[in-house]
C-alpha cells in the first residue's frame, strides 16, 4: 500500500499562490505537489534527526 494522505483546505493569498503555480510549473509539479515538498523540505529542516517523523 501507498501512502496514506490527508485532505486539507487552507486560505491563501492569491500573489502567494500566483508564485507557488510558477514555482510548480518550473518544475513540472502541480499546486498540491509543490506545496506537499515545500512543507517536507522545511520539516526534515526543523527535525534532522527523524526527518519529521513523530
Amino acid at each position: 500500500m501507498g501512502i496514506e494522505k490527508k485532505n486539507f483546505t487552507f486560505r491563501l493569498n492569491e500573489e502567494l499562490v500566483d508564485k507557488l503555480r510558477l514555482c510548480a510549473k518550473n518544475e513540472n509539479r502541480n499546486l498540491s505537489n509543490m506545496v506537499e515538498t515545500i512543507l517536507i523540505n522545511y520539516i526534515e529542516q526543523k527535525f534532522p534527526d527523524d526527518n519529521g517523523k513523530n
